[in-house]
């Protein structure tokens, strides 16, 4: 999902997984994260940089909660 948000605690969403940060990428205005979760390959989270507490939200090594809607989601076939 392109939506994802993600938090220190853990969210009130049906969609979730917990993950750990292993890369944090500040873009000016917007941040690029990759977060590690139980399976398969790191999740990629951006962030827009609306303020500068934005990118105080986390730091590499950090637990973090992924959630997005349902109506977010959207499953390609290949």
């Amino acid at each position: 999902p392109e939506k994802i948000r993600m938090t220190a605690g853990k969210p009130d969403a049906s969609l979730l997984v917990r993950g750990r940060i292993v890369d944090w990428v500040y873009y000016g205005d917007t941040s690029h994260i990759r977060v590690q979760t139980a399976s398969g390959p790191p999740m990629s989270v951006t962030i827009q940089n609306d303020t500068r507490s934005t990118i105080e939200n986390g730091d590499v090594g950090d637990q973090v909660w992924l959630s997005w809607r349902e109506e977010d989601t959207l499953i390609l076939d290949r």
